[in-house]
């Protein structure tokens, strides 16, 4: 035989089927994505975990208002102590000034007999400057008037003594300036006042 002949009747052999595995393992992939999707079921656990989490946020955030509110307050008192300090530090200093505004102002109250006109303006001028000076830091005197209750929290009684014009118990002389400092007594005010009627024995 032609060998030519022979391998053209080699190159019509018809090709062979696929084989069935192909078929079932595309029929494999087509599964639907339902059946293929995971089940998760809500198991009490889970629920349970979530409720602890909420209570676990619940506490962090009272422990944070709390927090804030201490804060809050610190802060509060540390500004009430600062204004305190400002207003009422330099009390002690300012209580032994008085003492020479006292001589100062007893100096113009019996001045020297042979003093001159200007010794006695210079000690009004400089008695002025200490009552400046005093009351740009709050100092001011207690007020005192003759013929006026007696005040305990600002008045002190020394002594009595008598006075037509004067009801018992009333003022009658002020002895001592008293001063407060803002709204606290810095010295109270020695005053004398009139005696009350002795009672018939």
């Amino acid at each position: 035989m032609n060998p030519k002949k022979k391998n053209e009747m080699t190159d019509q052999v018809e090709p062979q089927e696929a084989p069935v595995e192909r078929e079932e393992e595309k029929a494999n992939d087509e599964t639907s994505p339902e059946e293929d999707a995971p089940v998760t079921v809500d198991s009490p656990e889970s629920e349970h975990d979530g409720e602890v989490e909420e209570d676990d946020a619940g506490d962090l955030h009272d422990k944070w208002m709390r927090a804030k509110a201490e804060v809050e307050n610190i802060r509060r008192r540390s500004r009430l102590d600062v204004e305190e300090v400002r207003r009422y530090g330099s009390a002690p200093l300012l209580h032994s000034l008085l003492s020479i505004l006292d001589g100062l102002q007893r100096a113009l109250a019996s001045p020297p007999e042979d003093s001159d006109e200007s010794y006695i303006e210079g000690l009004r001028l400089l008695e002025q400057q200490w009552v400046d000076v005093l009351a740009s830091y709050g100092v001011k005197p207690v007020t005192v008037k003759k013929g006026s209750p007696l005040d305990p929290s600002v008045h002190r009684a020394l002594r009595e003594e008598a006075a037509e014009d004067v009801e018992p118990g009333q003022i009658v002389e002020e002895l001592l300036p008293g001063y407060l400092l803002h709204d606290r007594l810095l010295r109270e005010a020695q005053v004398s006042v009139a005696p009350s009627p002795k009672k018939e024995e």
